[in-house]
């Protein structure tokens, strides 16, 4: 079952995005999404909904509102401190943003699970 959350979520309050509706009926709810056009790259605030990939000592997600390749890692507070220049997430946009992900996913030992996209004809440039 997938899990969202907000950008709120991940960086303040440690929740989750949810709506107790969801649980009326039998079938796994998925929020709206609109497609980025990219027109300029995202940034951070720029995305109202994360799709969480994986969250443990590293937690990685990827946007889902609006729906782009665009994915964030956010570091833990331990790392920080011994990287206190650093910002606390790092992000990756555009063709290589799932490449680069993955690699970082690696360093930290984490294997993230692979799914089968589709993707339109429309969209294939980005994957050029």
């Amino acid at each position: 079952m997938p899990f969202y959350k907000t950008t709120k979520n991940i960086f303040v309050d440690f929740d989750e995005h949810f709506d107790a509706n969801w649980m009326d009926t039998d079938e796994v709810f998925i929020p709206a999404n609109d497609k980025w056009d990219y027109s300029r790259e995202l940034t951070i605030n720029d995305v109202d909904l994360w799709e969480t990939i994986w969250e443990g000592e590293l937690g990685i997600y990827a946007a889902y509102q609006p729906f782009a390749e665009f994915y964030m890692a956010k570091f833990p507070l331990d790392w920080l401190s011994e990287n206190p220049t650093s910002l606390p997430y790092v992000t990756f946009y555009g063709p290589n943003a799932q490449t680069e992900i993955f690699k970082l996913a690696q360093q930290w030992g984490i294997k993230l699970p692979l799914n089968q996209l589709w993707v339109e004809d429309n969209e294939m440039w980005l994957y050029k």
